[in-house]
């Protein structure tokens, strides 16, 4: 059981040190540090997953929607 936790806690990012620091700043200028889960921040924060990741990735900016005025990238 003990092995599991740490393979889960692993899965989820909280305990690789090799995960991906994202820096996210939101439409009222709140800076957010994400390292690991991307996908659990946007959940956590009621964000699109699949825009979040254009916005990361592609550098694109949305007007309307949840993801508007959001911007993200890598690095803190």
């Amino acid at each position: 059981p003990e092995q599991n936790q740490k393979n889960s806690e692993r899965a989820k990012g909280a305990m690789n040190p090799k995960a991906r620091k994202i820096t996210v700043v939101s439409p009222q200028g709140e800076i957010y540090h994400c390292h690991g889960n991307f996908a659990a921040f946007c959940k956590e924060h009621d964000l699109p997953w699949g825009s979040m990741c254009h916005i990361l990735y592609c550098d694109k900016q949305f007007k309307s929607g949840r993801a508007a005025g959001w911007t993200a990238y890598h690095g803190e």
